[in-house]
């Protein structure tokens, strides 16, 4: 959700950080911004160094593999198996998105602890700072 919304929010109603709920639309956005950030700084310095792996790339991360035809699923398993920063961020972000299936509270609060600490053990700084 967009800052000032939540600020205003917090502002005008008692309690407001308890009763906010983020849809699954807003968090998919935000974590998706964030793969595409480390996707530029890396596709950058890999291309500085002539390697071109992420170059046409950028699309790929963002959709539902799923949706993918055969052929791409397969070109882009091969990237989301590397050891690109890139992978690891699409991983944490797949990771996240998993949260919306829970049913129970229980179960999904301890995913979300798990999940919540994985970008601090990997030093994955743009999921840290992304809000």
């Amino acid at each position: 959700m967009w800052d000032p919304f939540i600020a205003s929010l917090e502002a005008h109603v008692p309690d407001a950080a308890k009763e906010i709920v983020f849809d699954k639309f807003h968090v998919a956005q935000h974590l998706g911004e964030a793969v595409d950030r480390v996707r530029r700084k890396e596709a950058k310095t890999l291309k500085a160094a002539g390697d071109d792996t992420l170059a046409g790339t950028r699309y790929d991360w963002l959709r539902n593999r799923a949706t993918m035809e055969s052929r791409d699923r397969r070109e882009f398993d091969v990237l989301r198996r590397s050891e690109l920063k890139t992978a690891r961020a699409w991983a944490l972000k797949e990771t996240a998105m998993a949260l919306f299936n829970y049913v129970n509270e229980r179960p999904c609060r301890k995913h979300f602890r798990w999940w919540q600490n994985w970008p601090l053990r990997s030093r994955a700084k743009r999921f840290i700072s992304a809000r």
